[in-house]
């Protein structure tokens, strides 16, 4: 299963206030909090541990169908960062979901997967159109009835896993080609 989020930086700064009194206190842990406090770029290590929750969040809701806005439950790690990339990963309850990340100076988008596996991921990110145009031209785009995206092939009728991401000017759309 597949996840992923995108977080327009320039957008970011001009919608969110992460420095406001009690914002960080509601969506991080108190460990997350602690590095984010320590780290040289809080407003990065910011979006990036709010990326990885959400995508992995995509994945859990997937899972269990479960709607809860419950940030703390996903727990992240951050296990390599440089100036263009991060890695890591997500737990939540008993699962782990695996997380890579990029990060330029326009955009942080973050992937997360449950198996590990990202070479099976098929990745679009573009500035952002009235919607996936890129993918429908061969491949319908539907909704389950929980409201969860996927991909119809109809050359072969099989669903495809899909997860979708739009925040200010960036969509971004991913898919396991079976």
């Amino acid at each position: 299963m597949i996840g992923n989020d995108i977080v327009d930086l320039a957008y970011s700064r001009q919608q969110s206030n992460w420095q406001r009194k009690g914002w960080i206190d509601k969506i991080f842990t108190t460990d997350e909090q602690l590095q984010i406090r320590a780290s040289t770029q809080p407003e990065r290590l910011v979006w990036l541990m709010w990326s990885m929750k959400e995508s992995a969040y995509k994945i859990y809701n997937r899972m269990t169908r479960e709607r809860s806005y419950s940030p703390k439950k996903f727990v992240c790690r951050v296990v390599t960062i440089s100036d263009t990339a991060a890695t890591g990963y997500v737990l939540c309850l008993e699962r782990c979901f695996s997380t890579k990340s990029v990060l330029t100076t326009g955009f942080l988008h973050t992937v997360a997967s449950s198996t590990a596996d990202f070479d099976v991921i098929n990745i679009s990110i573009k500035k952002r159109a009235k919607d996936c145009r890129f993918l429908r031209r061969s491949f319908s785009l539907l909704k389950d009835q929980t409201g969860i995206p996927y991909l119809l092939d109809p050359m072969t009728g099989n669903k495809l896993t899909v997860s979708l991401s739009h925040h200010g000017s960036y969509e971004a759309i991913i898919f396991v080609r079976e």
